[in-house]
């Protein structure tokens, strides 16, 4: 069982760009993910939600604010000024779209070159609730 404390995490800006740098982000492992955003809107909830689901059998860890590793070119923080409230809208997708909810633990890390820019971790805990659903669809 993959659980998010046996992933790799991040402390910092720093330790994510050294990551990219060995090329280390290039093939996560199973479990660990990074989005560059997450888009607006109640579609993107779901999908985001059913991405949440399907890291919840075993557990897992997203970041986002990084490229994709098979569209990046760099880091891409996202802004930080927004964290907090990226923060609270996981934590709202994660209660209200899945059924059942899931645990989710969410920590920003700010940007050492521009106090305005960062990323969020995403932790998804494993749930002895999972499969969760979406829109009536089971995610393993």
């Amino acid at each position: 069982m993959q659980t998010p404390t046996r992933l790799w995490r991040p402390a910092s800006e720093a330790d994510l760009l050294r990551a990219a740098a060995d090329g280390l982000l290039d093939e996560p492992a199973s479990g660990l993910e990074f989005k560059q955003r997450l888009e607006e809107g109640r579609t993107a909830n779901k999908r985001f939600a059913a991405e949440l689901a399907s890291l919840a059998v075993d557990g897992g860890r997203l970041v986002l604010g990084v490229v994709d590793p098979k569209h990046r070119d760099g880091q891409s923080p996202s802004n930080a000024l927004e964290a907090q409230r990226l923060i609270e809208r996981i934590e709202s997708i994660a209660r209200s779209i899945p059924d059942p909810p899931l645990p989710v633990s969410c920590t920003p890390l700010p940007s050492t070159a521009d106090p305005d820019l960062g990323y969020v971790v995403v932790d998804v805990h494993p749930s002895i609730d999972a499969p969760h659903f979406v829109d009536g669809k089971p995610y393993v």
